[in-house]
Order: structure tokens, then sequence, then C-alpha cells
């Protein structure tokens, strides 16, 4: 890394804790300082409320306090800075990586629920739409970051890990929040970027019926490079009504509504250059609806139940060849888990229940299949036990059998241990297995779905006899807390096993008369007439196995009375154990990556923060059936306050990626934004 950044990050940072010294040379003698944290609590590791530091899991808290600080445009923005958490992809396709697995293995939920609509989004379409899926920031308690497999809770999906969106519950009285920012580029090669977000929280019926309410528009203009971000316009409306029934009973009724428009342009985000470059225009809809029972029985008996139904569309995805268009699913998911203390003994008991029906009319490309709805079917039951053998040690062991229709049933046990050495040291670590469900298109019969991109008309052949991908992982962590310091360092490894690949069947070229070379073409259906050629032909196997390890070191301190550092350290490492290329990396992943936070707490109304991403070169990777080269590093530095106006109104102003550092591809195009200005103002009433 460039000394530069390294000097100028210093600087800030010394700047801070000098400033935090004189400060502290002016608090009273009677002044009293706060000795220790309050806990923080988590729900996602076991289903129930626990201390993160007892949870059988590797989890990070990004609480309320810090998602305050900050100008956040989406779900990438907020984990950043996460350990072992990496952002991937360039422009509109950025997404979640976790201790090495690819985005695909990260299960996002919000209040526990799933939210996915990858399905009707294949091929780079969801214009970011599903890291979009932040409710408004107002409405937010906090965001928890399971790191590694939580299958054994999750199922399907979470074989990487797990990040929660835990919203506020329904405020006793009327509160709001609106929220104006803007994001302004530095280079006009970037687009700007406008949100505002407004949320309400209070009692229809005083200690009976609440209802919380948020909406969230956000525009940002497309950028003037290829490959960056799209022109997206987005909508969404959050609402709840809770009702409590009795000391026993209470509900939960959750509407929630996205809309997302997104538009590349020629000679903008698209090459002129290529296989007929044209315009596009997308829209992105999702609807979800739940219901959800809580149940409060006694001390040591309580349930959480929902049924939630999510519909999502594609409508403007045009068929290669037919006039067809417009992808959309449709989800059911029913789960119940019961808690129960039996003694020495936390149990969680519980099942599940997915249906999953996906139309597709436009990425079929096997002319022989009409077009119908293709459908899954998955059900699950599951039991955890925490055992507090001693005072000090506690060991949880669970198991989850998924039984889908097309594999059979599934297996996902886990066994963790957490050792308290003193009130200073804990000792955590386990074995946890993941799964994964192939995609719904990739086991479908007859399928060929659609690809190729500009390199013309291709595609990849379902494979009903693919098995659902496998993980096993072990973890080792030591955490110690002092007063007001704490630190962490966690070794992890994964064993993954049936990963799915992509092989060519045939491949073809063409010269510029339209003439096929390099070999017969690629035909589907030989000797057939109305049958298409193609660019290339693909199919899917279970072959290879990989594996994943790293370590992942932590550190938090109060420098001075209100000067506070966070920081974090990745270090992560993929091979691939098997197949054609055995020994080479699997996934487009740095080897080093760590972040430094500094905040000052100037007085009351005045904070002041600094932040240092560091992100290496990362690994070449398997890229379809290929390798892909590295990518370059890079390092971001942020500065910024917030300033409290008064009561009721703040502001907030930050400078990203201060020194205009470039974001790179391997072939040299531009991946992230420059130096850009975030303005916003937050009023509460």
């Amino acid at each position: 890394m460039n000394n530069k950044w390294v000097k100028s990050y210093l600087s800030l940072a010394i700047l801070s804790a000098v400033g935090a010294n004189v400060y502290a040379a002016e608090v009273a003698a009677g002044d009293e300082i706060e000795t220790a944290k309050l806990k923080t609590i988590v729900v996602s590791a076991t289903g129930y409320e626990q201390d993160v530091s007892q949870a059988p899991a590797s989890i990070t808290v990004i609480d309320r306090k810090e998602l305050e600080k900050r100008n956040y445009n989406d779900i990438n923005d907020v984990l950043r800075n996460t350990p072992g958490v990496v952002v991937t992809g360039n422009g509109s396709s950025q997404s979640i990586s976790i201790r090495g697995m690819g985005s695909s293995y990260t299960l996002f939920l919000v209040n526990g629920k799933p939210q996915n609509s990858k399905n009707v989004n294949p091929n780079g379409d969801d214009n970011g739409f599903e890291k979009n899926i932040l409710p408004p920031m107002a409405s937010i308690e906090r965001i928890e970051i399971i790191r590694g497999p939580a299958s054994t809770l999750y199922g399907t999906d979470a074989m990487g890990g797990v990040v929660n969106i835990i919203t506020k519950k329904v405020s006793d009285d009327w509160h709001g929040t609106v929220e104006l920012g803007t994001v302004i580029q530095d280079s006009h090669k970037s687009g700007d970027i406008k949100e505002g977000s407004v949320y309400l929280s209070g009692p229809l019926i005083e200690n009976k019926l609440g209802l919380q309410l948020g909406l969230n528009k956000q525009e940002r203009d497309e950028d003037h490079y290829v490959s960056g971000f799209r022109g997206t316009k987005r909508e969404s409306l959050n609402s709840r009504l809770t009702y409590v029934l009795n000391d026993v009973h209470d509900f939960e009724l959750d509407a929630n509504f996205v809309k997302q428009e997104g538009e590349s342009t020629v000679g903008k985000t698209v090459s002129a250059s290529g296989n007929n470059p044209s315009n596009s225009y997308s829209r992105n809809y999702r609807d979800v609806y739940s219901l959800t029972h809580n149940g409060h029985y006694s001390d040591v008996l309580e349930s959480s139940s929902y049924i939630q139904y999510e519909k999502s569309r594609n409508p403007d995805r045009k068929h290669n060849t037919n006039p067809t268009s417009g992808i959309d699913q449709e989800t059911l998911i029913a789960n119940s888990q019961w808690n129960l203390k039996l003694g020495s003994h936390d149990l969680a008991l519980g099942g599940y229940f997915k249906r999953e029906e996906l139309n597709d009319r436009a990425t079929n490309s096997n002319p022989m299949v009409g077009f119908s709805p293709i459908e899954r079917d998955t059900y699950a039951l599951f039991a955890e036990d925490t055992w507090h053998l001693t005072d000090r040690f506690n060991l949880t062991g669970g198991l989850r059998v998924d039984y889908d229709e097309n594999y059979g049933e599934q297996y996902s046990p886990r066994l963790y241990g957490v050792y308290n050495l003193s009130d200073a040291f804990t000792v955590k670590g386990g074995v946890s297995t993941g799964y994964k469900q192939p995609d719904i298109r990739a086991v479908a019969p007859g399928y060929y779905a659609a690809t190729g991109g500009a390199a013309g008309n291709a595609v990849i052949r379902a494979n009903p006899d693919l098995k659902p991908e496998e993980s096993t992982s072990g973890e080792l962590g030591f955490y110690w807390k002092g007063g007001k310091s704490s630190a962490s360092l966690t070794g992890f490894y994964t064993d993954f096993k049936n990963k799915i690949i992509e092989e060519r069947f045939c491949q073809s070229a063409q010269d510029a008369d339209g003439k096929w070379i390099n070999g017969k073409e690629c035909e589907l259906f030989p000797g057939v007439a109305g049958t298409p050629s193609y660019y290339f032909i693909s199919d899917r196997f279970n072959v290879d196995d990989a594996a994943m390890y790293g370590a992942e070191a932590t550190f938090e301190a109060e420098l001075a009375p209100d000067v506070n550092l966070v920081a974090n350290y990745t270090y992560t490492k993929t091979e691939q154990k098997s197949g054609k290329f055995k020994g080479q990396p699997l996934n487009e992943m740095p080897e080093h990556m760590f972040n430094i936070t500094v905040d000052y707490d100037i007085f009351d109304a005045l904070n002041i923060w600094s932040r240092l991403h560091y992100r290496s070169e990362t690994s070449s990777f398997l890229s379809r059936t290929s390798m892909s080269t590295k990518t370059p590093g890079y390092e971001f530095i942020d500065v910024g306050f917030n300033y409290k106006f008064n009561p009721t109104l703040t502001g907030k102003f930050g400078v990203y990626n201060i020194l205009d550092e470039k974001a790179l591809s391997s072939s040299g195009v531009q991946e992230l934004d420059g130096r850009r200005y975030g303005i916003s103002l937050v009023a509460n009433f």
C-alpha cells in the first residue's frame, strides 16, 4: 500500500487523538467515566435473544449509532468495512461475499425472513436490485452478520453466511424521521445520487394496535463509462401493523413494495462496439407480505411463527427469438420456531416449508419445450440445544433435515462451544455445515438458459441429476474484553464439495462474412429445420471440490474520552482441490483486507470521523469455464462529520474516497466511484 495513504490516514487519527486529549483536560474532576459497555444482543445465531459474546457463531453487529453517522446508499456500503466481508463486482453488479464464498451463498434476511428475487433477474438484470433491500435507514435498529455457514437454522443459501436486517419495534408514542440527501460526484463521468425517506411509527390504539410506515425514493444518474452504474430510480414502501391480543399473543402484519427502473445507454455504460449494441430499459418489482405470530407462554416457553408470500417481477426481459417477454416468481414460506428452557438446556425446535414457482417467458432457448411454470417444494425440520454444562461452558448442537422433491433428504448438523476462561477472555469454536440447492432452472428438464452477452446467442443446458453443493466449516476464535477495549482473533477453514461448474459442450466463432469457423456449428438439434445455432453450448456438472481458509482480527478501544478506534483485518485464501484448475484459486478474493475507523465526539452536538478501507489485489479466479486474471487492489479514505443543530435536526457531511483512488478491473475498467461528497439532513419529530 502506498505510504502517502497510510500517512494521510495516520495524520487524521493523530489529529483526532490530540483533540481528544485537549478535551479530556477540560473534564471536571468529579465527572465519572463509564467503565463498561452495555451488552450487545443478537438473535440470528439461535433464533432467540442472547449476548453476542455467548452466541454460537462469529457475528458482527452494525448498530443504530453507526448507521446514523454516515451516508449509506445500499447494503454494500453498509457492509464494506465488516471483517470477512468482501464487496465484489462493478457498477450496478456489485454483490456481497463472506469468507471466500461467492455472493450467491449469502442469505439476506429482514427480521429473520428471507429476501430473494435473484431468479427473476438473471444475467445481471437486477440493476443492483438485490443490494437495495435496505428499508429506510431510520427504521433499522441494527444489522447482524453471521460469518460462516448457518444452514442448520436457515437452510439453503446460508452456506456462506447470513445478513439479517433488524428493524425497530413500533414505538409507544408517535415518532417520525424525514431524511433528504445527495451524493455529488467529483468526476463528471460518475452519476450523482439523490435520496429521500420518511419514517413514521406509533400507536393507533394504545397498548393494542400500532403502525409503522417507511417511504424511500432514490435516483442515480447513469455513469459515463462502460460497465459503470446504470441510471436507476427506486421507490419503496414498508408498512407494518402490530396487534397485541393479550400478554401471551401478539401479531405483526407486514406489506413491503419495491419498484426499480434501470437504464443503460450506448456510449455511456454500454460499449459502442460489440455485437449490435443497443440501449436498454428494465423494471424490477418485489411485493412481500407476511404475517407473524409471537407467543410468550411462560418464562421458559415462547414461539415465533410466520408465513410470507413474495412476488418478484422482471417484465421487460425479452426472449432472444420468440415474441415473448417477462419473468416472475412467486415464493411462499412458512416457518415456526419454539424456544424452550429446560433446566440447563435452551432448546429451539422448528419446521419450515417453501414453495417456489418460476414463470420465465424470456430465457429458455429450447424451441422444443413450451413455456410452463417451474415449481419446487422444500420441507424442513430443525432442532438445536444449547447446554449450559457449567457456569463458563456452553455447548450448542443442532441438526436440520431438509427434504427436496428433487434430491431427497439433506442433513445439516453443527456443534459449537463457548468457553469463558474468565470475565475478560472467551474461546469460541465449532464445526458447522451448509448446503445450497442448485438454481431452480439448472435442474429443470429441457431448460436451456440463454446467455452469451455481447458475444452472441448461447445457452447453458439444465442437468436434472445435479446434487446440492455442500460445505463443512470449522472455526476457532479468541475474544478479549477489558473495560473500554476489546479484541478478537478467529481462524476458519471451509471444505467445499459438489461445486457446480460449467463445461463447454461446443464453441464456435464467426468471421465478418457470417461463416462459422473453428469447427462445426453449435447445434442443439442438428437437422431440425428452424432451430438455431449458438455461439456456445455449456452443461452443468457436480465436479469440483475447493477449500477456503483464513483469519479475522478485530480491535476496538477508547483512545481517550469520546475518541473511539475500530479496526479489523481479514486474510482469505481459496483453492480448487480437484478438476481442471486444481491448485488454482476459486473465487475473486483479496488476500488481505483491513479497515480502521476513528470517531471523535468533540461535544454533544458534533462528531467527526475518519475511515480507511484497504483491499489487496484479488486472486485470479474461476470465471465460468476459464481462469480470470487478478483485479488490482485499492485504498479508500473517507472523512466526515455530523452536527446536531438542535434536538430534532442533524446534518451529515462526508467526503468519500478523498484521494480519488481508482478501483479498476483486471482489464482496466473503473469498477467503483471515485471522490464524492455526501450531504444529508435528518429531521426527527
